[in-house]
């Protein structure tokens, strides 16, 4: 199990056993109040649930049907866990709940953290599509090293998760709820600059292979886009160009709900961001609900990178580039 893993597992299994601990949240004089300042409504968090099983529902599939890559089970994991996460929303808006710490940071810590495995997803494709395209690319267009891209990223991850974790659970209590929403501010903060790290080596590959490598940018040039898109298609495809635009979507989708995490938590546990729901779902519910939902409708593990449009036998892995893909390469540099 990869270290994130771990974590999640550990951190789920602490928060279950706290949300069965009848403990409220008081003011000084004793009375109850409102751990996250207002009541959660209900149909948003249901849509959201609903939103994100359905994508989840679909990547399974798109798992099972293309060879089970364990390397994909990231995304897939998480977006269940992004359902359970507004489902535990939708309990803690109910009744007594509403009072009750362990089930706000039980609702909080899968709504906020679950998406560092949607940052992980990515880590994974770029290392793979870059040694998919060969040792040459990967090593030029890359200003690290292919095999160390999951390892740094996924522990900066690991790093910052623990500290929005603390944060998180600072945030439910009444006397640490300032302290908490820095120490969250300041895990989002390592978070975003990281992430930002990785868009500049996303952004770098595609800009070098174009303007360096023209023969591996032009593989599988003559595919059409609409063609090789949809929810249900396994079929491969070769146009590398595509998943790369998707993943740079992504990364934009991703930056923006992290600047917006980080702004909602400067305003302090209080502020009008946190306040005010419907903030959290246009700019940090939805944002990362499309950018994951776009790897249903093109399965990363789908892609071969040859410059033939049929079908081949090549089991779905995005498998380093074959001969005909390499004799492609060579015949186009002689023309050049």
């Amino acid at each position: 199990m990869s270290p994130l893993g771990i974590v999640s597992l550990y951190s789920i299994l602490v928060c279950l056993l706290c949300a069965a601990a009848p403990v409220y949240a008081q003011d000084d004089g004793g009375d109850r109040i409102l751990v996250a300042g207002f009541v959660p409504k209900v149909w948003p968090a249901v849509l959201c649930a609903v939103l994100y099983g359905l994508s989840g529902t679909l990547h399974w599939i798109h798992y099972f049907r293309t060879g089970r890559p364990r390397y994909m089970l990231t995304l897939t994991i998480s977006m269940y866990a992004m359902v359970v996460g507004f489902v535990f929303r939708v309990i803690y808006s109910q009744g007594d709940n509403i009072y009750s710490v362990p089930w706000y940071a039980l609702q909080a810590l899968f709504i906020l953290l679950a998406p560092c495995a949607f940052l992980a997803t990515d880590y994974v494709i770029l290392s793979r599509l870059s040694e998919s395209l060969g040792d040459e690319i990967a090593k030029d267009c890359l200003f690290i090293r292919s095999s160390i891209i999951v390892k740094l990223f996924v522990w900066s991850d690991v790093i910052t998760f623990f500290v929005q974790a603390a944060g998180s659970a600072l945030t439910a209590t009444d006397d640490m709820e300032h302290v908490g929403s820095i120490v969250a501010m300041v895990g989002l903060i390592f978070q975003i600059v990281s992430f930002a790290f990785f868009a500049l080596l996303l952004f770098r590959f595609g800009w070098r292979a174009r303007s360096h490598h023209p023969a591996i940018w032009n593989i599988g040039g003559g595919e059409s886009g609409w063609r090789i898109l949809g929810p249900f298609k396994v079929s491969p495809f070769y146009d590398w160009r595509v998943l790369w635009s998707f993943m740079c979507f992504t990364t934009i989708l991703i930056s923006m709900r992290c600047v917006f995490r980080i702004i909602e938590y400067e305003q302090g546990y209080r502020g009008y961001l946190i306040l005010h729901e419907g903030y959290f779902y246009i700019l940090d519910s939805l944002p990362l609900w499309v950018s994951m939902t776009l790897y249903a409708v093109l399965w990363p593990t789908r892609l071969q990178p040859v410059s033939s449009t049929e079908p081949s036998s090549m089991p779905y892995a995005m498998r380093p580039i074959n001969d005909e893909g390499k004799a492609h390469i060579q015949s186009s540099r002689s023309v050049v």
